[in-house]
């Protein structure tokens, strides 16, 4: 049987009798795609890759951008840490340099104000010298008696000022006296008065210009004042020779 069939099969292939219908095989017509089947399968797909990418590839990206924001934030960090630390040396140095700054400026104002409390000192001194020298006895005995002795404590202003105390204390003095004696037997009352006054700024104890003074005073009836100044000398002075002149001008 099987070679009886092959036998037709070719005699067919190789015959040229008409083709019937049941000898052509007509392919399935094949469907066309709609515009919106199109749409759906191209949007079916794009779902789908982003559905890979966002299971696939986007971990994986999502994990190297987290590392490389994590180095930088650690980098940053570090550089922040060593910013911090030297801010806080330079501030430490600024601190001390303020310091040492205002310690040098508070003592560079002393060195100014002590120095400048000498000058004037040793000038007032040295002016005092010069009046006394040129016979400007008032002057000398003005600003004499208008010192600060406490600025001239050290040398070699204490010096000056021994030496000063020294001529003025007893020549100096004197001499104010004896102007002031002169004026009043000149009939210069007021003048006679300063001298006495300039002279008893000198040496306030003094009983002689106190007596002088207080005479001075009652010749011109300013008795009241005269009395007080008889009282101080007999109160203080028992010992003077002034003391009795004073009982006896005072009229006790």
């Amino acid at each position: 049987g099987r070679a009886e069939v092959e036998r037709n099969r070719m005699k067919n292939a190789f015959s040229h009798r008409r083709l019937q219908d049941d000898d052509i095989i007509i392919p399935k017509e094949k469907k066309q795609a709609t515009a919106a089947q199109t749409v759906m399968y191209l949007t079916a797909g794009a779902a789908l890759g982003l559905c890979i990418f966002m299971a696939l590839v986007l971990p994986s990206q999502r994990r190297s951008f987290n590392l490389a924001a994590n180095e930088r934030i650690a980098e940053n960090s570090r550089e922040l840490n060593d910013l911090n630390a030297r801010y806080a040396e330079l501030s430490g140095q600024y601190e001390s340099m303020s310091s040492a700054y205002a310690d040098a400026s508070q003592r560079l104002s002393a060195f100014e104000e002590e120095n400048a409390s000498f000058t004037s000192m040793y000038r007032t001194l040295t002016g005092i010298t010069e009046s006394y020298n040129a016979g400007d006895i008032v002057t000398a005995a003005s600003d004499y008696v208008a010192l600060d002795r406490t600025k001239a404590a050290e040398e070699p202003l204490l010096g000056m000022l021994t030496g000063i105390d020294a001529y003025m204390q007893n020549e100096g003095f004197d001499q104010l006296v004896s102007m002031g004696t002169d004026s009043w037997n000149g009939g210069r009352l007021e003048e006679a008065e300063n001298y006495y006054n300039l002279a008893l700024q000198i040496k306030g104890d003094d009983p002689e210009a106190m007596f002088l003074k207080a005479r001075l005073l009652q010749s011109q009836d300013r008795i009241t004042e005269a009395n007080a100044i008889f009282d101080v000398i007999v109160g203080e002075h028992p010992d003077s020779p002034y003391a009795e002149r004073s009982v006896q001008a005072r009229g006790y």
